[in-house]
């Protein structure tokens, strides 16, 4: 009987079809072995579920002086198990993040980037590590407590937004306070290519409004949502496909309703004219006035979630 032949001595193809069939956690202990294993799992497709990169301290009321626990826990099924790596060094965080975006054959479905700080620092030794490597990400929700502080830290941020591969990020959820920051992201390739989603948490300016339409789902907040604001929403998303949705919040209270309500009278019923399969009709919510929060959503298509 003859023995079986070494896995060194195995056809490169034959390897890529084994390496197919091994999750995540092996696929990154096998091309730590040599640079041909290394060579074969970069070179076959990964789909991960989810990436979530916590910079945030276990204990935020009394840290630890000089250590900051970080979090990467990589979910390659959204049931199934992850991989969890929990360092005291984010350096060390760096050097796994480079692991998996290592190989570019690698799309994670939706990364979640939290800082309980600023993640200044951890920028700047990303973006030293890094090199040319971009990040196959097809959603990003990114949430920081503060951030660019000065022009170097603004430019820093915008260079990691860079990382992200332009032809793959097609949804961006933005938690922070900086409308100086939101204004240079929407000027990005990346923000011009988010054709699904676009989720901006925080208080932008009336002129960037124009730069949110491409997307297919909107959701922002302005200081004041006037009539012709809402009248050029409803004409933008009146041409797009079933499903597709706009929500302006403001926490002004002083809303003109009459105004806004005659914008529905004149718009067009896009109905087709036989069989009613679609019907876009306008929804706007006024919450008690102690909330301070005032929400209109305008042509919500039935088929769509909020």
């Amino acid at each position: 009987m003859k023995p079986s032949p070494r896995w060194e001595a195995l056809p490169f193809k034959f390897k890529q079809l084994v390496v197919s069939f091994l999750d995540f956690k092996t696929r990154c202990a096998l091309q730590k072995c040599s640079r041909t294993d290394q060579d074969v799992v970069k070179s076959v497709p990964l789909i991960l579920s989810s990436l979530l990169l916590d910079l945030t301290p276990d204990d935020v009321e009394d840290p630890t002086p000089g250590i900051r626990i970080t979090h990467l826990l990589v979910m390659e099924k959204p049931s199934g198990r992850g991989l969890h790596w929990r360092n005291e060094s984010e350096q060390q965080t760096i050097e796994n993040l480079i692991l998996i975006f290592d190989n570019p054959n690698v799309i994670v479905r939706e990364m979640i980037f939290t800082v309980d700080g600023n993640p200044a620092k951890f920028f700047e030794n990303l973006l030293k590590r890094i090199g040319h490597r971009k990040l196959h990400v097809e959603k990003l929700f990114w949430s920081c407590v503060e951030l660019a502080i000065n022009p170097k830290q603004l430019e820093n941020c915008l260079k990691f937004f860079n990382l992200f591969d332009s032809t793959t990020l097609k949804k961006l959820e933005l938690n922070f306070s900086h409308k100086g920051l939101i204004a240079e992201l929407m000027k990005t390739t990346q923000f011009q290519g988010l054709e699904e989603e676009i989720f901006i948490r925080s208080e932008i300016e009336k002129e960037m409004l124009e730069n949110v339409f491409h997307s297919e789902k909107v959701k922002i907040q302005l200081e004041e949502v006037i009539a012709e604001d809402l009248k050029r929403a409803i004409e933008v998303f009146q041409t797009k496909k079933p499903g597709s949705y706009f929500k302006l919040s403001t926490t002004e209270i002083q809303v003109d309703l009459d105004k806004i309500l005659a914008i529905f009278e004149s718009m067009p019923d896009n109905s087709p004219p036989i069989l009613r399969t679609r019907h876009l009709h306008p929804s706007i919510r006024n919450s008690r006035p102690k909330n301070r929060r005032w929400r209109t959503i305008g042509f919500l298509d039935e088929n769509s979630k909020e």
